[in-house]
């Protein structure tokens, strides 16, 4: 064999040796788990009726049935597969055979007759080989997306930062100059009536644009969440939903206060920030209701209005394109480990439930 065989040979055993150890390491968590109890209670009712079966050889019905234990170790080996993904149906499906070879050999008086019940029970692991392989495979792939999207959210929030701070170095600053500037325009042509008016409108829309420039810094990247907290941010939005629309608002906060890891401030800001969107673009509501419960162990958050309400279908099944603000809600708590809940229905408002750990 040349090196390069050799190399290759014991890398192959190096990696076999380290799933074996994280299998080894994972354990004491199945023993904790709910899941591998029920699947070894499956495994031992089923072993149990196939020795009754066979140790019964008396009766039509049996004689015809001996053989369906066989059939039945497809469920928890499917069972581990779908709860534990590859080596759950493996490791699974090879007990199962272990239990069910002193059962063959026991009652089986004729030679070799066991071998094609134990060949069923092989069939039965192999099943949960590719089943759980499909599963591992399914599984990964998920993650890959969520760690997909999370970096897109993250680079997305990266780029709004940069382009909040960009603007209110630069444009923000230079219309606030032109503002002044123009103040003391009008102090030295203030008996031109004609000038002064033309630098009236000049510095009229000079604010408007501060103003619209301000405003876009902060639905780029708040500075108040940052520098201030969750809580402070979120009464922020709720003010500023009141002043610009005229809707009538209430915020209830409670619970302890306090700082929470930097990405899941951000994704419950920006939940509640879609959430009073919509409620500004699509609902016509007259009164909004926002509450927002520390809890020791997170943040509970809801937000209700008076609205024409719509009906939403399953977010799982709603189109590419559809509700994307919603959709994207979801996600953003999915991404902290939280959950979204939305119901709405014609004419009764709508509320957003919003649970994030933290």
């Amino acid at each position: 064999m040349t090196a390069a065989g050799e190399l290759q040979e014991v890398s192959g055993w190096r990696g076999l040796a380290g799933q074996a150890a994280a299998l080894i390491r994972r354990f004491p968590d199945r023993l904790r788990d709910r899941r591998f109890w029920i699947i070894q209670g499956m495994v031992l009712s089923i072993v149990a009726l196939h020795v009754l079966l066979e140790a019964d050889g008396g009766g039509v019905l049996l004689e015809s049935a001996h053989h369906m234990p066989v059939v039945f170790f497809v469920i928890p080996v499917v069972y581990a597969s779908l709860s534990f993904g590859w080596e759950g149906g493996v490791l699974t499906g090879a007990w199962s055979a272990l239990l069910t070879i002193p059962n063959l050999m026991l009652w089986h008086t004729a030679e070799f007759a066991w071998v094609g019940e134990f060949v069923e029970t092989l069939m039965i692991v192999v099943i949960g080989t590719v089943l759980g392989w499909r599963v591992e495979r399914e599984r990964r792939l998920r993650q890959h997306l969520q760690h997909y999207a999370s970096g897109l959210l993250r680079a997305q929030e990266d780029e709004r930062l940069r382009m909040a701070r960009e603007i209110h170095d630069d444009t923000v600053q230079s219309l606030v100059l032109l503002c002044r500037g123009l103040d003391r325009v009008l102090d030295e042509y203030e008996r031109r009536d004609s000038a002064i008016e033309i630098v009236r409108d000049l510095r009229e829309h000079a604010n408007a644009a501060v103003d619209s420039a301000r405003r876009f810094c902060a639905d780029l990247r708040p500075a108040i969440l940052d520098d201030l907290g969750l809580a402070t941010g979120i009464q922020w939005l709720i003010r500023d939903l009141e002043d610009r629309t005229g809707i009538e608002t209430a915020l209830q906060i409670s619970g302890g206060e306090r700082r929470l890891e930097p990405e899941t401030e951000l994704a419950v800001f920006r939940i509640m920030q879609e959430a009073l969107r919509n409620v500004e673009k699509h609902s016509r509501a007259t009164h909004v209701r926002a509450k927002v419960h520390f809890t020791h162990d997170g943040v509970l958050m809801q937000i209700q209005d008076d609205g024409v309400g719509f009906t939403l279908p399953p977010l799982d099944r709603v189109p590419f394109g559809h509700h994307l603000g919603l959709t994207g809600m979801r996600e953003r708590a999915r991404l902290v480990g939280g959950e979204v809940s939305i119901k709405s229905r014609r004419g009764r408002g709508t509320a957003v439930s919003v649970s994030v750990p933290g």
